[in-house]
């Protein structure tokens, strides 16, 4: 039977890796966005081009209305009768030191890192027998860092998640995470300051995607590891 995989953010960047990765390795894939509907509309055209005896299909949620996750999961599963792997993937990396954190900031950053990840991934479990839970994370969190404080405690908070849950809905559903570190250059930052963050890594080289993928994959295939948490960082954590 084919296996269909959930990926938040699954439209861009590394969103869009992991989609095309599954999408070869012959996985139906859901790909959500919420302002990249169109690239995500795009993708899923352009997969179906590529493997038209699989599944994809483009659906648009804003995970920062995170009291209606639980909804959403709900419409998906209507479409959907099983889903194998969700990939909590989506992200927004805002500035701001604690200082300056307001209300509004505070429930963004929590509602997509943690909230709306922790909600999607407890409505699969009520109604999904066996399933995987991939969350993407930053090598960040060890650090205390508070240049982006809320969304660095979002992080480490969905890092915890990732360790709880994985003891509470075993054995039957895994729940693993990826901490990456400098894959590509934050939007809106230049190519010499992404030069410079993996210049201070130990391995002083750039992550690249296919071994983020290979991580996924090990997390995916590996039926024996849970509660993992997955550095992918030229040993940036180590620092």
């Amino acid at each position: 039977m084919v296996k269909t995989a959930l990926i938040t953010g699954g439209a861009k960047r590394l969103g869009k890796s992991m989609a095309e990765f599954l999408a070869a390795k012959g996985w139906n894939v859901i790909i959500h966005a919420n302002n990249s509907s169109d690239e995500a509309q795009q993708l899923a055209l352009d997969l179906h081009t590529k493997y038209p005896k699989l599944k994809f299909e483009a659906v648009k949620f804003n995970l920062s209305d995170w009291k209606n996750a639980t909804a959403f999961i709900d419409d998906i599963l209507k479409n959907h009768s099983q889903i194998d792997l969700l990939i909590n993937n989506a992200s927004k990396y805002s500035p701001g030191k604690l200082i300056e954190t307001n209300k509004d900031l505070l429930e963004e950053m929590m509602a997509i890192h943690y909230y709306s990840p922790l909600l999607l991934s407890k409505q699969l479990a009520v109604n999904t027998k066996s399933f995987s839970i991939v969350n993407i994370l930053d090598s960040a969190i060890v650090n205390n860092k508070t240049d982006h404080s809320v969304y660095l405690m979002a992080k480490k908070s969905l890092a915890e998640f990732t360790k709880m849950a994985a003891v509470e809905w075993a054995p039957n559903i895994r729940v693993n995470a990826i901490a990456p570190g400098p894959v590509l250059p934050v939007e809106g930052k230049s190519q010499e300051v992404f030069n410079n963050v993996v210049k201070k890594t130990p391995l002083q080289t750039r992550v690249d995607l296919n071994s983020i993928l290979s991580t996924l994959h090990f997390l995916i295939e590996n039926h024996n590891v849970t509660g993992q948490i997955m550095f992918c960082d030229s040993g940036q954590h180590l620092i």
